[in-house]
């Protein structure tokens, strides 16, 4: 084991990710909250994982990477317990022309 030591703040969604990360690398890392893991932001909102209509175009790269890297930590994180990738529903407010070159966008 390694001697390199590390303390992560926060034990949320990224919090939590960037321990085991860490401790897959070999460091020994510490992971505080104020609360049980899971319980402030992370227990409300994972909005970040989505791609949705998010500019400017590096951030939705950013956006669309963090999809990848859930559905590839999600098994070793018992991920069929909470990880469910299943889309988006919005309700359509936009002029059709504006929606129609949102959705090439992304789809692109």
């Amino acid at each position: 084991m390694s001697s390199r030591r590390c303390v992560v703040i926060g034990a949320g969604i990224l919090g939590a990710s960037v321990a085991a990360r860490l401790a897959t690398a070999g460091l020994r890392v510490t992971l505080l909250d104020q609360d049980q893991p899971g319980r402030a932001t992370s227990r409300w909102s994972f909005a970040w994982v989505n791609s949705n209509d998010k500019g400017p175009r590096p951030y939705h790269d950013l956006n669309h990477a963090g999809i990848g890297a859930w559905a590839e930590l999600a098994p070793d994180l018992d991920g069929d317990a909470w990880y469910r990738p299943v889309g988006h529903v919005e309700l359509a407010t936009a002029a059709a022309a504006e929606l129609q070159a949102r959705v090439q966008r992304l789809a692109g």
